[in-house]
């Protein structure tokens, strides 16, 4: 459906790409190749299906960051190029979130604003 949306110029990749917005699992793992063949860069769906970090996540910043590059990781393994190119933007973006989650928390600490 919606390779027919954008094959018919209805709706365009930034106005689909909305609806990944902390999208993680099937819905990502179907529309995320049709987005990276339409144009749109990995590194944004990555982004974009990682957005609301937190969100039922509970626990740390940086533990939420975790449980997401888990999720690029795993990613990793479908046989879907397009998918995995995103994958690998998911766990740079991730990656590179965590360590600067845990240096805020670490600043944190040693200021004594942690509870």
């Amino acid at each position: 459906m919606a390779t027919e949306l954008l094959n018919e110029q209805l709706i365009t990749t930034t106005d689909l790409l909305q609806a990944l917005v902390g999208q993680r699992g099937p819905m990502l793992e179907a529309l995320a190749p049709v987005f990276h063949t339409g144009g749109v860069p990995a590194a944004d769906i990555a982004a974009v299906a990682a957005a609301e970090v937190g969100w039922g996540f509970g626990g740390s910043e940086s533990e939420a960051h975790q449980k997401l590059l888990e999720y690029f990781k795993s990613l990793l393994e479908h046989h879907d190029p397009a998918l995995q190119t995103v994958a690998e933007a998911g766990v740079r973006q991730q990656a590179m979130q965590v360590a600067a989650a845990q240096a805020r928390e670490r600043e944190a600490r040693v200021r004594g604003y942690d509870s």
